[in-house]
């Protein structure tokens, strides 16, 4: 917790604590005032932990806010949030040298059954231990979340309008990388295509999306009835990537700036993007360009005239 959190803290629990003196602390403490004064010291002299099982109110939360442990609704609130006054000999009034600060899963257990010594040598570890064991969980998940990309990188052999495939004002990607991006990119993720040597842009930017939906092929046809035409189940992926928000370069591709160029891919296969890379290029693209399709592909292919075609197409046009 950082400095101004504690303060925060403090400030709600003075405000909290007030509310609770009731005539059963009259004998032990006078008044409200002092009693307030003793739970923000006791608390501190805890160093915010429970008496019993000494884990923080701060990890016992976040592990209410990640679902780990539930709480008991009451009248006025919830328990489980806040360390809460304990008598440690049951037999005796509320007192200040009689009470301690326990957590609720604590408090709950020891109830009047067990004085404070017994329980906190013999149950009190325990829940420290299984309360670390969560916490430790709960931070495997954390980094693991924190280590997985916001975008993907790669390298195009060629560029000839198929994936992606950017006509009828959507960029599409599905039948390139079937097994790593269209597989892990999620809505809100960036995909990244550089220009590989026979695109005759290596290593420029030929385009950049950032994904709005990952369709199964099925969902995709039935979606974009008309847009899909192009994608046959035979070429496509599992996932169709699909957004508006792209910038298509093309035959323009633009460079790398210098402070990324450690996102240069030499070989088949990508790289997970960093946040600090995505607002680098989002930065570039949000004050120099408009969304949409910018210039033509690099390899078009040719098109074939068919009965089909009512008239003439250009050599240059993407079927």
């Amino acid at each position: 917790m950082q400095i101004g959190e504690i303060k925060d803290f403090l400030k709600d629990e003075k405000i909290r604590v007030k509310k609770l003196y009731a005539a059963k602390h009259k004998q032990g403490f006078k008044t409200k005032e002092n009693f307030v004064k003793w739970y923000i010291n006791k608390v501190k002299r805890q160093n915010y932990k429970c008496f019993y099982c000494e884990t923080s109110i701060f990890d016992i939360n976040k592990l209410i806010d990640s679902q780990k442990l539930k709480t008991r609704k009451i009248g006025h609130g919830k328990r489980g949030t806040v360390l809460e006054i304990d008598k440690k000999i049951n037999e005796k009034d509320y007192i200040p040298d009689n009470c301690v600060l326990s957590c609720y899963y604590c408090n709950n257990d020891k109830s009047y059954i067990f004085d404070s010594k017994d329980y906190k040598e013999n149950f009190g570890k325990n829940r420290n231990k299984y309360f670390s064991k969560l916490l430790n969980r709960l931070k495997k998940n954390d980094s693991a979340k924190r280590i997985m990309p916001k975008g993907y990188i790669y390298r195009m052999d060629h560029d000839t309008g198929f994936a992606p495939n950017v006509k009828y004002g959507i960029c599409t990607l599905s039948g390139c990388k079937r097994s790593t991006i269209e597989l892990w990119a999620k809505r809100g993720h960036w995909v990244i295509g550089l220009g590989g040597n026979k695109t005759n842009k290596p290593n420029k930017i030929i385009y950049a999306m950032e994904v709005e939906k990952n369709l199964s092929y099925d969902q995709f046809k039935k979606k974009y009835s008309r847009k899909s035409k192009y994608l046959s189940k035979k070429d496509a992926g599992k996932n169709v990537l699909v957004s508006r928000k792209f910038y298509y370069f093309g035959n323009k591709a633009i460079d790398l700036p210098k402070s990324l160029t450690h996102l240069i891919i030499n070989r088949q296969g990508c790289k997970g993007l960093t946040d600090k890379d995505i607002f680098k290029l989002k930065k570039i693209f949000k004050n120099k360009y408009n969304y949409g399709e910018l210039e033509i592909p690099n390899n078009p292919r040719k098109c074939v005239k068919t009965k089909k075609c009512s008239k003439k197409t250009s050599v240059n046009s993407v079927c």
